[in-house]
Protein backbone atom coordinates (compact mmCIF):
# COMPACT_ATOMS: atom_id res chain seq x y z
CA UNK A 1 0.00 0.00 0.00
CA UNK A 2 2.70 2.71 1.03
CA UNK A 3 4.46 1.66 -2.40
CA UNK A 4 1.30 2.30 -4.55
CA UNK A 5 1.06 5.42 -3.04
CA UNK A 6 5.12 6.25 -3.10
CA UNK A 7 4.88 4.95 -7.09
CA UNK A 8 2.12 7.30 -8.03
CA UNK A 9 4.00 10.47 -6.85
CA UNK A 10 6.97 9.16 -8.39
CA UNK A 11 4.23 8.68 -11.81
CA UNK A 12 3.59 11.86 -11.64
CA UNK A 13 6.95 13.98 -10.74
CA UNK A 14 9.21 12.19 -12.78
CA UNK A 15 11.03 14.54 -15.17
CA UNK A 16 11.46 13.70 -18.80
CA UNK A 17 14.80 14.27 -20.45
CA UNK A 18 15.89 14.23 -24.16
CA UNK A 19 19.82 13.82 -23.79
CA UNK A 20 20.67 17.70 -24.07
CA UNK A 21 24.31 17.77 -21.90
CA UNK A 22 23.38 21.23 -20.71
CA UNK A 23 20.86 20.12 -18.32
CA UNK A 24 22.04 16.82 -17.00
CA UNK A 25 22.85 18.01 -14.02
CA UNK A 26 19.46 19.19 -13.46
CA UNK A 27 18.06 15.98 -14.20
CA UNK A 28 20.06 14.03 -12.14
CA UNK A 29 19.39 16.24 -9.03
CA UNK A 30 15.62 15.66 -9.57
CA UNK A 31 15.76 12.36 -9.95
CA UNK A 32 17.84 12.25 -7.03
CA UNK A 33 15.78 14.08 -5.26
CA UNK A 34 12.67 11.72 -6.48
CA UNK A 35 14.40 8.45 -5.22
CA UNK A 36 14.70 10.21 -1.86
CA UNK A 37 11.23 10.24 -1.09
CA UNK A 38 10.56 6.71 -1.93
CA UNK A 39 9.75 4.87 1.60
CA UNK A 40 12.59 2.36 2.46
CA UNK A 41 9.74 -0.62 2.73
CA UNK A 42 9.52 0.07 -1.11
CA UNK A 43 12.64 -2.04 -2.17
CA UNK A 44 10.78 -4.50 -3.92
CA UNK A 45 9.29 -2.01 -6.53
CA UNK A 46 12.89 -0.65 -7.43
CA UNK A 47 12.32 -2.59 -11.23
CA UNK A 48 8.88 -0.71 -11.66
CA UNK A 49 11.49 2.64 -11.09
CA UNK A 50 13.87 1.96 -13.25
CA UNK A 51 11.22 0.99 -15.92
CA UNK A 52 9.85 4.31 -15.21
CA UNK A 53 12.60 6.23 -15.64
CA UNK A 54 13.76 5.24 -18.56
CA UNK A 55 10.20 4.98 -20.38
CA UNK A 56 10.87 9.18 -19.33
CA UNK A 57 14.04 9.21 -21.48
CA UNK A 58 14.36 9.88 -25.38
CA UNK A 59 16.82 11.33 -28.29
CA UNK A 60 20.13 11.26 -26.94
CA UNK A 61 19.54 10.02 -23.67
CA UNK A 62 17.99 6.71 -24.58
CA UNK A 63 20.86 6.19 -27.12
CA UNK A 64 22.98 6.20 -24.35
CA UNK A 65 21.38 3.12 -22.82
CA UNK A 66 20.45 1.11 -25.32
CA UNK A 67 22.88 -1.05 -25.78
CA UNK A 68 24.00 -0.96 -22.10
CA UNK A 69 23.09 -4.49 -20.21
CA UNK A 70 22.25 -4.76 -16.66
CA UNK A 71 20.62 -1.11 -15.89
CA UNK A 72 18.43 -2.57 -12.84
CA UNK A 73 19.17 0.60 -10.94
CA UNK A 74 18.74 4.17 -10.76
CA UNK A 75 22.61 4.49 -10.01
CA UNK A 76 23.42 2.34 -13.05
CA UNK A 77 21.74 4.68 -15.25
CA UNK A 78 23.43 7.45 -13.62
CA UNK A 79 26.56 6.23 -14.25
CA UNK A 80 26.03 5.87 -17.84
CA UNK A 81 24.46 9.31 -18.47
CA UNK A 82 27.30 10.64 -16.89
CA UNK A 83 29.58 8.66 -18.79
CA UNK A 84 27.81 9.16 -22.31
CA UNK A 85 26.44 12.57 -21.92
CA UNK A 86 28.57 14.05 -19.35
CA UNK A 87 31.06 17.16 -19.82
CA UNK A 88 34.88 15.67 -20.54
CA UNK A 89 36.54 18.76 -19.67
CA UNK A 90 37.34 19.32 -15.66
CA UNK A 91 36.78 22.40 -13.34
CA UNK A 92 39.93 24.04 -14.09
CA UNK A 93 39.56 23.43 -17.53
CA UNK A 94 36.19 25.52 -17.89
CA UNK A 95 37.36 28.05 -15.49
CA UNK A 96 40.80 28.70 -17.63
CA UNK A 97 38.81 28.76 -21.04
CA UNK A 98 35.88 31.47 -18.90
CA UNK A 99 39.25 33.92 -18.04
CA UNK A 100 40.17 34.01 -21.33
CA UNK A 101 36.93 34.38 -23.11
CA UNK A 102 36.94 37.64 -24.82
CA UNK A 103 34.17 39.19 -26.65
CA UNK A 104 33.98 39.10 -30.23
CA UNK A 105 33.79 42.47 -32.65
CA UNK A 106 30.16 44.04 -32.92
CA UNK A 107 29.12 41.27 -30.26
CA UNK A 108 26.25 42.88 -28.33
CA UNK A 109 25.78 42.36 -24.66
CA UNK A 110 23.11 39.75 -25.28
CA UNK A 111 25.21 37.43 -26.95
CA UNK A 112 28.44 37.79 -25.39
CA UNK A 113 26.44 36.92 -22.02
CA UNK A 114 24.71 33.80 -23.88
CA UNK A 115 28.44 32.39 -24.24
CA UNK A 116 29.30 33.09 -20.89
CA UNK A 117 26.40 31.31 -19.02
CA UNK A 118 27.41 28.60 -21.29
CA UNK A 119 30.29 27.89 -19.40
CA UNK A 120 28.46 28.88 -16.05
CA UNK A 121 25.68 26.14 -16.26
CA UNK A 122 29.17 23.91 -17.67
CA UNK A 123 30.81 25.16 -14.10
CA UNK A 124 27.87 24.20 -12.10
CA UNK A 125 27.94 20.74 -13.67
CA UNK A 126 31.69 19.82 -12.87
CA UNK A 127 33.00 22.52 -10.43
CA UNK A 128 33.56 20.95 -6.82
CA UNK A 129 33.18 24.22 -4.79
CA UNK A 130 30.55 23.94 -2.56
CA UNK A 131 29.16 27.60 -2.87
CA UNK A 132 28.11 27.41 -6.39
CA UNK A 133 27.53 31.57 -6.19
CA UNK A 134 31.69 31.73 -6.59
CA UNK A 135 31.06 30.58 -10.26
CA UNK A 136 28.59 32.75 -10.54
CA UNK A 137 30.81 35.47 -9.19
CA UNK A 138 33.50 34.97 -11.16
CA UNK A 139 31.23 34.78 -14.60
CA UNK A 140 29.61 38.47 -13.43
CA UNK A 141 33.00 39.90 -13.48
CA UNK A 142 34.65 38.39 -16.52
CA UNK A 143 31.24 39.01 -18.16
CA UNK A 144 31.46 43.24 -16.63
CA UNK A 145 35.42 43.35 -18.05
CA UNK A 146 34.55 42.71 -21.46
CA UNK A 147 31.81 45.42 -22.00
CA UNK A 148 32.37 48.43 -23.63
CA UNK A 149 33.77 51.46 -20.88
CA UNK A 150 30.70 53.03 -20.66
CA UNK A 151 28.45 50.28 -20.58
CA UNK A 152 30.61 48.43 -17.86
CA UNK A 153 29.99 51.46 -15.69
CA UNK A 154 26.56 51.29 -15.95
CA UNK A 155 26.18 47.61 -14.89
CA UNK A 156 28.82 48.07 -12.06
CA UNK A 157 27.13 50.43 -10.59
CA UNK A 158 23.61 48.62 -10.28
CA UNK A 159 25.70 45.76 -8.77
CA UNK A 160 24.06 42.47 -9.92
CA UNK A 161 23.70 39.57 -7.97
CA UNK A 162 23.26 37.47 -11.16
CA UNK A 163 24.50 36.92 -14.69
CA UNK A 164 21.35 37.08 -15.93
CA UNK A 165 20.88 40.57 -14.17
CA UNK A 166 24.16 41.72 -15.38
CA UNK A 167 22.98 40.99 -18.90
CA UNK A 168 19.68 42.73 -18.76
CA UNK A 169 21.84 45.80 -17.27
CA UNK A 170 24.12 45.67 -20.19
CA UNK A 171 21.14 45.47 -22.51
CA UNK A 172 19.28 48.70 -21.02
CA UNK A 173 22.30 50.60 -20.63
CA UNK A 174 23.47 49.91 -24.60
CA UNK A 175 20.02 51.43 -25.57
CA UNK A 176 20.48 54.30 -23.50
CA UNK A 177 23.47 54.70 -25.59
CA UNK A 178 22.12 54.04 -28.78
CA UNK A 179 19.03 56.75 -28.26
CA UNK A 180 21.73 59.18 -26.92
CA UNK A 181 23.54 58.90 -30.09
CA UNK A 182 20.76 59.34 -32.50
CA UNK A 183 20.17 62.26 -30.44
CA UNK A 184 23.30 64.15 -31.09
CA UNK A 185 23.42 63.15 -34.85
CA UNK A 186 19.89 64.92 -34.74
CA UNK A 187 21.13 68.24 -32.70
CA UNK A 188 24.35 68.10 -34.80
CA UNK A 189 22.06 68.05 -38.44
CA UNK A 190 20.00 70.83 -36.94
CA UNK A 191 22.53 72.95 -35.83
CA UNK A 192 24.26 72.46 -39.65
CA UNK A 193 21.03 73.49 -41.12
CA UNK A 194 21.01 76.77 -39.66
CA UNK A 195 24.63 77.43 -40.16
CA UNK A 196 23.68 77.03 -43.85
CA UNK A 197 21.15 79.20 -43.46
CA UNK A 198 22.93 81.95 -42.21
CA UNK A 199 25.58 81.65 -44.45
CA UNK A 200 23.20 82.01 -47.30
CA UNK A 201 22.48 85.73 -45.81
CA UNK A 202 26.43 87.04 -46.48
CA UNK A 203 26.79 90.54 -48.60
CA UNK A 204 28.62 88.74 -51.19
CA UNK A 205 25.32 86.78 -52.39
CA UNK A 206 23.39 89.61 -52.66
CA UNK A 207 22.40 90.62 -55.97
CA UNK A 208 25.34 92.78 -58.57
CA UNK A 209 22.70 95.31 -59.15
CA UNK A 210 23.16 96.23 -55.82
CA UNK A 211 26.78 96.62 -55.24
CA UNK A 212 28.37 99.70 -55.40
CA UNK A 213 25.14 102.02 -55.49
CA UNK A 214 25.19 105.68 -53.20
CA UNK A 215 22.42 107.17 -51.62
CA UNK A 216 20.98 108.80 -54.98
CA UNK A 217 21.83 105.93 -57.10
CA UNK A 218 18.31 106.56 -57.83
CA UNK A 219 18.12 109.74 -59.11
CA UNK A 220 18.42 109.90 -63.36
CA UNK A 221 21.66 111.80 -64.37
CA UNK A 222 20.89 114.39 -67.50
CA UNK A 223 21.66 113.77 -70.58
CA UNK A 224 24.11 116.17 -71.77
CA UNK A 225 24.63 114.57 -75.46
CA UNK A 226 20.92 114.55 -76.55
CA UNK A 227 20.63 118.34 -75.04
CA UNK A 228 23.48 120.59 -75.20
CA UNK A 229 21.96 123.61 -74.47
CA UNK A 230 21.58 122.39 -71.21
CA UNK A 231 25.31 121.89 -71.42
CA UNK A 232 26.44 125.73 -71.99
CA UNK A 233 23.52 126.34 -69.30
CA UNK A 234 25.18 124.54 -66.70
CA UNK A 235 28.70 125.92 -67.68
CA UNK A 236 27.71 129.42 -67.29
CA UNK A 237 25.90 128.56 -63.55
CA UNK A 238 29.70 127.31 -62.76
Amino acid sequence: MEFAADYKMITDLMPKYDGNPKRLNFYLREVDNLMGLIHPTADAGSLAIVCLIKSRLSGAAIDAIAYEESLNSWPDIKRVLLTRLGEPRNEIQVMQELTRIRRNKNEDAESFGKRIRDLLDTLYMVGQHTDKSYYEKMAIEQYISQLDFHISIGVRIMMPGTLELAIVTARQEETKSVTYKNNSSFNSQNQQQKATKIDNYKPNNFPRQFHGQGLNSGRRRPEFRKNPEMFQFVLLLS
